[in-house]
């Protein structure tokens, strides 16, 4: 066996000769190990605790008298008999490291359990505020619809709206006419403007009042701005900047056509925007918005924004009466 180790070869070697089993030292590269026994094998290896013979155990454990076996230990040198003793107490050792370990398995498998059930019940509980919040949303978006609808169809309100515009202040830069009179003969109702203010584009809807305030719709805003602080429109026409998504088919007096397929959110409404300002110009009051159906997302965002604009004063789903194609929505401005 030293020979083996000196030589660096690797070895599982078995022994029922005790002193074979204890006398190698600390720092020897040779390991001892024994195997358990319970009053039965379990076939389970302990490394570093050297075993034992379990020939008077056994003989115990099968009903062998007593006598005999204080016989049979009398024949052991006082050393074998010491060595045993000490094995007794030995075994009382490896019972409780035992013990100790099947019940740190058994915790082990409670624990793991019981992180499992917490990690199912976070969950769950994730999925749920999901669903709940978004069910919320839902809730508020449709209640704020409703709200927004009952309020575009009260004709105190829409009065009321129109005639308490926002003010926005002259810059002090030099007018283009000399009185608002003047500026309303230049630029009618329906005229492209630039508001020096904003620094955006609009489209006069109307004459200058006594204060010399002109109203003016753009991006969506209806405000009244002084003839003083406005310009003439800065792009003749408006270009708009996907020219494929975008073209004026008469499709019979007064309308047009805008494909928004394809577009995020926010590009389509940005689109929109501009089409009904350049609408506004062209004196078309009627606009097919094609959207598609896709996941629906862009329809509804579309609906709810025609919903909100000023620039919208109804929408109407499209329908094909042969297949129901809910692909596109009429708009018809204010």
């Amino acid at each position: 066996i030293e020979h083996y180790a000196q030589n660096g070869v690797y070895g599982i070697i078995t022994s029922h000769l005790g002193p074979l089993k204890q006398v190698w030292p600390k720092e020897s590269p040779i390991i001892c190990g024994s195997m358990e026994y319970l009053d039965h094998p379990t076939y389970k290896l302990f490394m570093g605790i050297h075993g034992r013979s379990f020939a008077i155990k056994t003989a115990r454990a099968v009903g062998v008298p007593e006598s005999i076996i204080q016989k049979a230990m009398g024949y052991l040198s006082q050393e074998s008999r010491k060595r045993e003793e000490d094995l007794d107490e030995l075994d009382q050792y490896k019972a409780q490291v035992i013990e100790l370990t099947k019940k740190l398995e058994n915790d082990s498998q409670i624990a793991e359990l019981q992180k499992n059930h917490y990690k199912e019940l976070v969950r769950k509980f994730e999925l749920e505020k999901s669903n709940y919040l978004q069910k919320a949303i839902e809730r508020a978006e449709d209640k704020l619809e409703k709200i927004i609808e009952e309020f575009r169809a009260n004709p105190s309100i829409t009065k009321a709206r129109a005639q308490f515009p926002e003010v926005i202040k002259s810059t002090g830069q030099a007018p283009i006419a000399s009185s608002a009179e003047e500026f309303s003969k230049l630029y009618p109702p329906g005229s492209a403007i630039y508001i020096t203010s904003l620094g955006q584009e609009g489209i006069i809807q109307g004459v200058a009042n006594s204060k010399g305030e002109i109203p003016v719709l753009s991006r969506s805003m209806r405000l009244s701005v002084l003839w003083k602080d406005l310009r003439p429109s800065q792009s003749q026409p408006i270009q708009h900047p996907v020219q494929s998504h975008f073209k004026k088919q008469v499709l019979h007096r007064e309308e047009s056509e805008i494909d928004i397929r394809g577009m995020s959110a926010d590009q389509a409404i940005e689109e929109l925007e501009k089409v009904f300002d350049k609408a506004l110009q062209d004196q078309v009051d009627r606009i097919k918005i094609i959207h598609g159906h896709g996941s629906d997302i862009l329809k509804k965002t579309v609906r709810k924004y025609l919903s909100r604009s000023v620039y919208i004063q109804k929408w109407q789903a499209g329908s094909d009466i042969s297949n129901h194609d809910d692909g596109y929505t009429w708009a018809e401005l204010s």
